[in-house]
């Protein structure tokens, strides 16, 4: 089951649920019982990448090209 980020549109508090996505629209803000809720789009960033002078040639990256 999928992890969501929701953030209450009532009280502003933010929170996770692990629910199916058909079910996401009944979820209630665990801080004031309010049903109307918005998910919240995050970007995991893994990796950098390192450009210029600072990048050395022996460095092995999986991103090998893009500087």
């Amino acid at each position: 089951m999928p992890l969501y980020d929701l953030r209450c549109q009532n009280c502003q508090k933010e929170y996770q649920v692990m629910i199916s996505f058909s079910k996401l629209a009944d979820v209630k803000c665990p801080s004031c019982g309010s049903e109307k809720n918005e998910r919240i789009y995050k970007v995991n960033v893994k990796d950098t990448i390192v450009s210029g002078a600072s990048q050395s040639r022996s460095h092995t990256s999986p991103l090998r090209g893009f500087t």
